[in-house]
């Protein structure tokens, strides 16, 4: 990505976008699983797995990001 980014012309033009685009869903994901992990503990028993993989999700993003 970074190769095509520095490439330039319509090559660096449509990489920045991929890249922007990313970063942007990185950031809705990122706002989904909080507002997920909030209502966790209101979620019923059976996804309590479901809550507990977000929270593996929101570490993982957060170290990453």
């Amino acid at each position: 990505m970074v190769d095509a980014m520095r490439a330039g012309d319509y090559t660096g033009e449509a990489a920045e976008k991929v890249a922007r685009t990313v970063v942007q869903g990185i950031a809705d994901v990122l706002a989904l699983t909080d507002r997920l992990e909030a209502n966790c503990p209101a979620c019923s028993p059976s996804t309590g797995r479901l809550c507990a993989a977000l929270g593996d999700l929101v570490a993982a993003a957060k170290a990453e990001k």
